[in-house]
């Protein structure tokens, strides 16, 4: 009995410990900041004028890039462009789906428009071209593509690489995707990836452009946690901080429910607001005076 006891007690005393041990973990995974940030904008697609030879359905074509690019920190000459809206710097998977991000299909990956597509049709294909000169060209990969499902409806979109930076652009121009869902974001594996749109149906602007960079150590630091009525972590809902121009930037929450943006302008005001698949969370509008590590979102029952 003793024993048992002097055993139950030692477990008791443990209790506070593991305690410490997980919120140790979750604070140090919470705070997890993506990559690349998206900012929205309008832009013209630039045309194209050199044809890769990507004429087909589900093919990956290999294009050189007329200066390194760095993805991740990696730089990068060459890349596999595939039929189905993608630009792979490390694989060439033929994955014709959209599962959302991340997608264990993918690493190192910019989503364009990840969907079922097709590059044979009359007039189809990707086509490249070169903006600017030297050492601030632009490297232009334009889709000119249907739908596998429906070869009627067309989509045309367009990634922009900027020489010497880790910035591109994914701009889109006519876009009749009628319903079916597709996928934009990038991926370097399942930890570090920025999603704007996940496995999502309805249609993309003509002219949207997304903007897409690493932040910068300027500025502050917003972020918090997303909850249920109940105190559950809400992950992979999709956060927007939207200024008072319009510019925009998107995060995803971890499996903590955290979300954070960096380099926040201080003096700004913005709107926070949540898209979640099963809860419904009212928007909140901040002025940023400092730091803001605690805006929390708390779901309607």
């Amino acid at each position: 009995m003793k024993s048992v006891a002097r055993n139950q007690a030692s477990f008791q005393f443990l209790i506070p410990i593991f305690a410490t041990m997980i919120i140790g973990l979750a604070s140090t995974a919470v705070f997890a900041v993506p990559t690349y940030a998206f900012q929205t904008g309008t832009a013209a697609i630039v045309s194209g004028v050199t044809d890769t030879g990507s004429h087909c359905d589900d093919c990956v074509t290999n294009v050189a890039l007329p200066f390194s690019f760095s993805l991740y920190g990696i730089g990068y000459t060459t890349v596999n462009v595939g039929a189905n809206g993608n630009i792979q710097f490390t694989g060439n998977a033929t994955f014709a789906g959209s599962d959302g991000l991340p997608d264990f299909h993918y690493t190192d990956t910019i989503l364009a428009l990840q969907t079922d597509l097709r590059t044979d049709q009359l007039g189809g294909g990707i086509y490249t071209s070169v903006s600017g000169a030297a050492p601030n060209r632009i490297f232009n990969i334009e889709w000119r593509a249907v739908l596998f499902s429906n070869p009627g409806l067309s989509v045309n979109f367009e990634v922009r690489l900027f020489e010497g930076t880790n910035r591109f652009e994914i701009i889109y121009g006519a876009i009749a995707v009628n319903g079916s869902s597709q996928t934009v974001g990038v991926e370097k594996d399942n930890t570090d990836f920025t999603q704007f749109a996940g496995n999502t149906a309805g249609t993309l602007f003509a002219g949207l452009a997304l903007i897409a960079a690493s932040p910068t150590a300027a500025g502050v630091s917003i972020g918090g946690q997303v909850l249920t009525a109940n105190g559950n972590a809400i992950g992979k809902a999709r956060v927007s901080l939207t200024a008072s121009n319009g510019e925009t930037l998107y995060a995803l929450t971890n499996p903590f429910g955290y979300y954070r943006f960096e380099n926040v302008a201080v003096g700004g005001t913005y709107v926070l607001a949540v898209v979640s698949k099963r809860y419904s969370i009212a928007p909140q509008a901040i002025s940023v005076t400092g730091e803001m590590t605690e805006l929390n979102f708390i779901a309607e029952p």
